[in-house]
């Protein structure tokens, strides 16, 4: 096995499936689909920090910040952080 058969190496970009979203500790699945052309697409929330808040409607002195999401990725996604599941 070469250097860059690795699935660690930093030359093997995007990382090796084994190391994207779907196998990190902190992404949950939320939903998927059958796509003709990449096939099986998932979709999941990444939960490694809190929630990040978003506005409802137009910047005012009393627009609502109590809304917020994790972010969104797909099963084809990374990140430098990754956390294989325990």
């Amino acid at each position: 096995m070469g250097k860059n058969d690795d699935i660690g190496h930093p030359d093997n970009f995007p990382p090796h499936p084994k190391l994207r979203c779907p196998t990190c500790r902190f992404w949950v699945k939320v939903d998927g689909f059958k796509n003709p052309v990449e096939g099986l697409v998932e979709w999941g929330e990444c939960r490694r920090y809190p929630p990040q808040p978003w506005m409802i409607g137009e910047p005012s002195d009393d627009y609502d910040l109590d809304t917020g999401s994790w972010p969104v990725t797909t099963n084809k996604g990374w990140c430098g952080e990754w956390d294989g599941k325990k």
